[in-house]
């Protein structure tokens, strides 16, 4: 098997291996098991790994090794076709049955990050990337349309939640007022929604969208 197919030992000595052999495919799952003292951990983190690890670490700087421990070469003929290695410690170091492999390893972070920064979002709905447009591509996508075609431009309107209505001062509030049965108090959410559509009323909008559905404003 080629090194670019499969991370390829020849003759690893590493503890108790015995001159031994292996090619293990990339993009695969491999499991390495066997009895007790057979060389597992051998060949996986003192072999394979240390020497990821070790050829990842010849690649920094001077300046940055010297922060680093230092990692001998496993004992073996060849090594070839391996990557930067990650190896989580064979122990329970978490109780938490949520956590992943990027949590334990401490990549999740990096990954957001990774994700944020490269990564590109796609509409759910018509599979095109949602991306940032320019005034001018705005504007050469809304003059390509059909003769007839209507285009609604919107926003999003939404009401804070967790905030309720000021009060007057000199007046008490809905809380603090005593109960009276005769009167109904509307949930300040709603009460809050209300005032916003009565503003933008007042602005000259007279239309609102809900779940694809237009509805005008009455008058």
């Amino acid at each position: 098997m080629r090194a670019n197919d499969a991370v390829v030992v020849r003759g690893a000595r590493t503890h108790n291996l015995k001159s031994l052999d292996v090619d293990i495919p990339h993009d695969q799952f491999t499991v390495v098991t066997g009895v007790s003292g057979s060389g597992k951990s051998s060949l996986a983190f003192d072999t394979i790994y240390a020497e990821g690890q070790r050829r990842y670490v010849e690649s920094l700087s001077a300046y940055a090794r010297q922060f680093l421990e230092r990692i001998e070469k496993p004992d073996a003929d060849l090594i070839d076709g391996i990557a930067p290695a990650v190896a989580i410690r064979q122990k329970n170091s978490t109780r938490n049955p949520r956590s992943t492999v990027a949590t334990a390893t401490e990549i999740y972070d990096y990954l957001r990050l990774l994700f944020a920064r490269v990564g590109r979002t796609y509409c759910l709905v018509c599979g095109n990337e949602v991306r940032r447009d320019s005034v001018d591509e705005v504007a050469t996508a809304v003059l390509a349309l059909g003769e007839g075609t209507r285009l609604n431009v919107v926003f999003p309107l939404q009401a804070a939640k967790g905030t309720a209505p000021a009060t007057t001062p000199g007046k008490r509030s809905a809380k603090s007022a005593a109960p009276k049965k005769s009167k109904t108090i509307d949930d300040p959410h709603q009460q809050q929604l209300k005032e916003q559509l009565f503003d933008l009323r007042k602005r000259g909008f007279n239309r609102l969208m809900q779940n694809g559905n237009i509805f005008e404003f009455s008058t």
